[in-house]
């Protein structure tokens, strides 16, 4: 949920903002998203009519770099991203196993 893929960052209450941090969908959608959208410079819009127009007023967003925006996405924080996913997967990883290894312990006692 505070991943990014259904709410965006803003619109997420402060008290709530650590959790986005903890999600590794919030670092996989801003890699996909980044890699969708960085090199699409011109959306092509179809207008009210049904014609379909090069960035018409009708269009909310006119390049990728404008979804980016609104996504609150950048650019420069792709291998960011990915380093946070690997640190996470090893991390998360390593808090199971712990979690595992004090059960089994205390399953014999």
């Amino acid at each position: 949920m505070f991943g990014g893929f259904f709410l965006n960052a803003d619109s997420i209450p402060k008290y709530f903002i650590w959790l986005e941090y903890l999600s590794w969908f919030k670092y996989a959608n801003e890699i996909v998203a980044v890699n969708q959208w960085q090199n699409i410079d011109v959306i092509e819009c179809a207008s009210a009519t049904g014609n379909s127009s090069t960035c018409n007023t009708d269009c909310l967003y006119k390049s990728g770099e404008s979804v980016l925006k609104y996504l609150n996405f950048d650019q420069d924080r792709v291998w960011r991203d990915v380093g946070l996913l690997f640190a996470m997967l090893v991390g998360y990883r390593l808090i199971a196993f712990i979690i595992l290894f004090i059960k089994a312990r205390r399953s014999k006692q």
